[in-house]
């Protein structure tokens, strides 16, 4: 009896998956709104209602939350693995600490269950900028969730469920070492080894991920060093540029030539800076820059945090703006980006900063503080998050459930049922295909 039970919470969880991807989409969609670009008058994300104003769409305030609310019940009815409480206990953790639960379906949630099941502290570290706003719903409600600031704790309380109490926030580490970076190379020595021309300033493109930029950006950046090449500024008609792709999206600019002088695509392949070579290489880039541009990457952070004027332009095609994550780097929202509505009042901002940027200066700073330091700008984040989990562990784990998950399980046992029988079905299919083409 006990080996059936197991078996029917096996298939339950299997089947389950399906359906958690189903639910933790239809969270996604309403934490990313679509529709045409925000009007540049009014500030699409207020810092305090967090309301969210599309125009021609307006977004529910409730949607994300109730969205979100239904896709934890669901995950609370599925039963945690067997298999994982028993590595638990035999490995005796004195805490769970997980990342990567905004996946889609992620194994991670399978074992913070167990953890609670077994009464173990359990936490959740946000990695990056973007992820409590359209990767995903948490889908658990961990003892801790570890944010970088006081915008991404409001995320975790209002589009995530999370207690106000459970989240603490220590700062971006990942971030901590771009505060002591310097360049490997003098200017000179950079600018040889890309063929650029070193009596001119050069301004360096960040592209963005494919999922921001579709169906390709190699387009716009052509037709932005155009604007640029015919701007009425004679410095803009010979500034150096420097285009680096994006390591999710470097296939688009394969064999991709600019044709036009003083321009290079650097380094050809997108490249994550993680070996220390690649480092160096985006610390060079970046530090060497007049001014950095791009549409919505997690780059113009890291640029603003080297001292960088960042400025972006507004495509309609692109619609960065229908991201929520993009309004926390506005002037409006304490952030630093100049924003260009078009490509006009974008080389006019670029050749203003090419003199001077004490305004955004000051903007720089005082955002890197909030957003990416919240500490200090002289504390570094890793510190700040090790002091959190060493306090994690000496936390009650909260062992409680939804009750009202108790009550989805004979659903989630039918459609457990269901895609058994249907898989069973598809195989048996495959199976005669498959002796028929033998025949």
């Amino acid at each position: 009896m006990r080996r059936r039970r197991c078996a029917r919470s096996s298939s339950l969880r299997s089947s389950a998956r399906s359906t958690r991807a189903s639910a933790t989409a239809c969270c996604r969609s309403a934490e990313r709104p679509t529709g045409g670009a925000t009007s540049r008058g009014s500030c699409a994300l207020s810092p305090t209602s967090r309301t969210t104003h599309i125009r021609g769409t307006p977004a529910p305030p409730h949607c994300a939350g109730a969205r979100t609310r239904w896709t934890a019940r669901l995950e609370d009815a599925i039963p945690p693995s067997r298999e994982l409480d028993t590595y638990l206990v035999r490995l005796q953790p004195d805490l769970v600490l997980a990342t990567g639960t905004i996946r889609y379906v992620s194994p991670e949630v399978d074992v913070l269950k167990s953890a609670r099941r077994l009464g173990i502290p359990t936490g959740i570290f946000v990695t990056s900028w973007d992820n409590l706003t359209n990767k995903g719903s948490l889908k658990f409600t961990p003892d801790r969730v570890f944010v970088w600031n006081d915008v991404q704790a409001r995320d975790a309380v209002e589009l995530h469920g999370i207690p106000a109490d459970r989240v603490r926030a220590t700062g971006a580490h990942v971030f901590d070492e771009w505060f002591e970076r310097r360049p490997s190379r003098s200017r000179d020595e950079f600018l040889a080894e890309l063929g650029l021309e070193p009596e001119e300033p050069y301004v360096v493109y960040l592209c963005s991920s494919r999922n921001i930029v579709r169906p390709s950006e190699v387009e716009f950046v052509e037709s932005w060093i155009r604007a640029l090449r015919s701007s009425e500024d004679e410095r803009l008609r010979r500034i150096g540029v420097v285009v680096r792709p994006h390591p999710n999206a470097d296939e688009q600019w394969r064999g991709v030539d600019l044709g036009f002088e003083n321009a290079r695509v650097w380094p050809r392949q997108g490249i994550h800076p993680v070996a220390a070579q690649a480092r160096a290489d985006f610390v060079d880039t970046l530090a060497h820059s007049a001014a950095v541009v791009g549409i919505n990457t997690t780059a113009m952070i890291e640029a603003a945090i080297l001292g960088k004027s960042v400025l972006t332009i507004l495509v309609p095609k692109f619609k960065q703006e229908t991201t929520l994550h993009f309004h926390y780097l506005l002037a409006e929202n304490g952030g630093f980006l100049h924003v260009g509505a078009d490509l006009a009042e974008h080389t006019q901002q670029l050749a203003a900063l090419l003199d001077e940027d004490d305004a955004g200066a000051a903007r720089r700073r005082g955002f890197v503080e909030s957003f990416v330091r919240p500490g200090g700008l002289d504390r570094s984040a890793a510190p700040l998050g090790a002091a959190a989990i060493e306090e994690l562990g000496d936390v009650h784990a909260d062992t409680r459930r939804r009750p009202s998950a108790l009550l989805l399980r004979p659903q989630l046992a039918s459609a457990a049922l269901l895609a058994r029988l249907h898989r069973r079905a598809q195989l048996r299919r495959e199976a005669r295909a498959a002796r028929n083409v033998r025949r």
